[in-house]
């Protein structure tokens, strides 16, 4: 995520979520994006949520086994398998 936000001009929210994020203006991490993009649905649940309630859209690279509740674009693949 990090060298992809680095070669494209995005920024990289990695590790921990803070929620309010792209919902609460008076929390020091909020962020307004126009398109999220998440390797795991399942493993991002609360931002995808988030997303929800202010309509931004959703890119995600979703298995078999992952909840597309809150996912605009689904791109399957294998997001579990081993490096």
């Amino acid at each position: 995520a990090i060298k992809f936000a680095h070669y494209t001009g995005a920024t990289a929210l990695v590790g921990k979520w803070v929620p309010g994020t792209f919902t609460n203006p008076q929390n020091k991490a909020f962020f307004e994006p126009r398109m999220v993009i998440v390797d795991d649905p399942s493993t991002c649940f609360a931002a995808l949520r988030e997303t929800s309630y202010v309509g931004i859209p959703v890119i995600a690279l979703c298995g078999t086994d992952n909840n597309t509740r809150f996912v605009d674009c689904g791109i399957p693949c294998n997001n579990r398998g081993k490096f």
